[in-house]
């Protein structure tokens, strides 16, 4: 079999097994000395590069605009590149806007009919052809007589001329 480490040949009892790969001693060896190595001694961490806040570019342009911006003068939004006026009307509130309504006048014209009430949906009448119980809201009305709508298709009277 062959060793992961160093890529040589070696009986497979000679090889020792971490996870799925084969190791010879000394490249098992090598390896558990670099694992003790950090807790010994930490490595400097390298730091993350943050992406940048200005694109910069001979041909950058505004996302919104499509201004050509100079270089640093573009502002990253995620994936909008905006100039600085497109940036600052992003970023601003805007002012509420006052919408002035006129008060209604509260004096009553004497020439203005007062408001009639509405009809009630749940008043009944009886239909005048069987006696049934409807409600008012759903008669239909024939030569100003309530009719249930089945008497009411049924003599034809949405077909009547007269």
């Amino acid at each position: 079999m062959e060793c992961k480490g160093c890529s040589k040949e070696f009986a497979e009892s000679e090889l020792k097994k971490v996870g799925l790969w084969h190791f010879c001693s000394p490249c098992f060896d090598k390896l558990l000395a670099d694992a003790d190595a950090p807790a010994r001694e930490p490595a400097p961490e390298p730091e993350p590069e943050s992406p940048p806040l200005v694109l910069k570019g001979e041909q950058a342009k505004c996302t919104v605009c499509d201004a050509v911006l100079e270089d640093g003068a573009g502002h990253d939004m995620g994936i909008l590149t905006v100039c600085t006026a497109c940036y600052q009307e992003l970023i601003s509130r805007p002012e509420p806007i006052k919408i002035n309504v006129p008060e209604p006048e509260e004096e009553v014209a004497e020439d203005e009919e007062p408001d009639l009430p509405l009809p009630d949906p749940m008043e009944t009448v009886p239909c005048i052809e069987c006696g049934r119980t409807i409600r008012k809201i759903a008669a239909k009305v024939f030569y100003d007589k309530p009719y249930c709508p089945d008497c009411y298709y049924k003599n034809d009277f949405q077909n009547f001329k007269g």
